[in-house]
């Protein structure tokens, strides 16, 4: 008998190779204008382009133009930056910048502090005051690949703790929240940013450092030159700054459908995320099960390697048409992944939970409608 081809497979057709969703950066193109510069730069007087720059970020952040340095590898300047301090490092860990700093610091002594999970990852008054008043702590906000926040109140605890924290704020422009201030308060606080939220996908990791008057020393042996392009590409974006707007509504939109969809799975627990991604833990079945069937239907997702994450993928923001077809594959592979529950009759793949009740999709629609109509 011919089988005919699931909904899945037909939608699999229309994708050439993999569906890719293991990175950071969005699928979403950046203003016409950035673009435009990025594609064909043109000309122009670097040192002149940076100074407006810094002048640009000094004005739109409320900084002190002469404490921001432009970096053409955040990457680069984290490790730097622990090249020319000499105490205990202490990394923050959920974080891909723990592995970094060990092979930048082999030699130093690494405290690792661990946070908890989602809501839970507070840095107890207990750890913070346990820690080295010679070291350096880095950390970062949003956190990566968990998307969780570091708290002003932590952000404190640990600049009066440690001689320098440094925070790595990459992914900050999608979450809207910032410790630029504990940066302005702190004298021993640097926060590091990225312009990829402003310029979208580049063969680069640029951005800028900000600090006091006393951390001029360290933003200095991070200060580096920008490409021509990326220097253009970040001054267009000033002119298209309501499209700027716009591409981060819509990055944030995608991110809050992606966690409402991944709540409806009952064999995965999204963690609220304000980075450019949504982390989950599976919660019936194992990760590498999900994986394996995700990538049969040509479709992969980041795997965290970090001890305690055995169980968690990170799901990075793809193209609208990437995004339906991830959605109907997760519905598409529930029953195998709820197996042996499904064969006790212990839980139903298509249901979704709403306050605590069991809501089969076609009951869960007509409430949603309900309540579009009362509106």
């Amino acid at each position: 008998m011919h089988k005919s081809p699931s909904r899945a497979d037909s939608n699999a057709k229309s994708f050439e190779g993999f569906i890719d969703l293991t990175g950071v950066v969005p699928a979403v193109p950046p203003p016409v204008a950035v673009t435009e510069a990025l594609s064909h730069p043109a000309e122009g007087i670097g040192p002149l382009q940076e100074a407006v720059i810094r002048h640009r970020l000094a004005s739109e952040y409320r900084q002190s133009e002469g404490n921001i340095a432009l970096v053409t590898d955040l990457d680069s300047a984290l490790a730097r930056i622990a090249e020319q301090t000499t105490g205990p490092v202490v990394s923050i860990s959920p974080s891909t910048v723990t592995g970094a700093l060990r092979e930048v610091a082999p030699q130093r002594e690494v405290l690792e502090v661990v946070r908890g999970i989602g809501r839970d990852g507070i840095i107890a008054l207990d750890d913070a005051s346990d820690l080295p008043h010679d070291g350096i702590a880095f950390t970062t906000s949003p956190a990566d690949p968990l998307g969780s926040i570091l708290s002003a109140n932590d952000a404190v605890r640990l600049a009066r703790s440690c001689e320098w924290v440094v925070i790595d704020e990459r992914y900050a422009e999608y979450g809207g929240q910032t410790l630029l201030s504990v940066a302005s308060e702190f004298p021993n606080v640097i926060v590091l940013r990225s312009f990829q939220a402003r310029l979208g996908a580049t063969d680069t990791n640029a951005g800028w450092a900000v600090g006091s008057s006393r951390a001029r020393g360290l933003l200095a042996a991070v200060s580096s030159e920008l490409p021509p392009k990326i220097a253009q590409g970040v001054l267009a974006a000033y002119p298209a700054n309501a499209a700027g707007r716009m591409t981060l509504s819509v990055i944030r939109d995608e991110r809050s459908r992606l966690y409402r969809l991944l709540r409806k799975l009952s064999y995965l627990q999204p963690l609220p995320s304000w980075g450019p991604f949504v982390a989950a833990r599976v919660e019936v079945g194992e990760r590498a099960t999900l994986l394996a069937l995700l990538g049969s239907s040509r479709i992969k997702v980041h795997a965290p390697r970090a001890p305690g994450l055995e169980q968690y993928i990170r799901i990075g923001i793809g193209s609208r048409s990437a995004m339906e077809y991830l959605r109907r594959t997760l519905f598409e592979i529930a029953p195998v992944m709820l197996g042996d529950q499904l064969a006790a009759g212990a839980r139903n793949p298509y249901c979704l939970s709403l306050r605590g009740e069991e809501l089969s999709q076609a009951e869960f629609r007509k409430i949603q409608e309900r309540r579009q109509r009362s509106a």
